[in-house]
């Protein structure tokens, strides 16, 4: 003999709403503090390449004053370009290394840093203060 069902099983649409709300409400609460913290590992990457370009330029310096500086220059990445330019287009004496944004890191605040011969460090095209930018975070 076959019974019948007379209740539904499921969920009701006022349920679905509810947990699409919630979800909607978690999401943008999430992705702009998950695109943050992408941006800032992409940063932090970036001011370690500078350091290490810069470092390994001193030691051949020290050997050689008239070394290729373009040996020290890290390969890019996804999220940045690096540039070396001469005194000519850098500031001081020397020169300067750039790790210029690419992609999805252009919507960074902190924009393109720039690490001098001498060890100063600027920010170019940052849209507003970002004292943490040479921190990565």
């Amino acid at each position: 003999m076959i019974s019948q069902r007379h209740g539904q099983a499921g969920f009701t649409l006022v349920e679905l709403l509810c947990t699409v709300t919630i979800a909607l409400v978690l999401m943008t609460v999430a992705l702009p503090t998950w695109r943050d913290y992408r941006f800032g590992v992409a940063r932090v990457e970036a001011v370690r390449a500078l350091q290490q370009a810069a470092a390994c330029q001193a030691a051949r310096e020290a050997v050689d004053l008239a070394v290729n500086r373009r040996g020290c220059l890290p390969p890019p990445t996804r999220s940045y370009r690096f540039v070396l330019l001469s005194a000519r287009g850098g500031f001081g004496q020397g020169h300067e290394w750039r790790a210029e944004p690419r992609g999805e890191q252009r919507g960074d605040a902190c924009g393109t840093l720039a690490l001098a011969h001498d060890g100063r460090r600027r920010l170019l095209g940052a849209t507003g203060f970002k004292a943490d930018c040479w921190r990565g975070s």
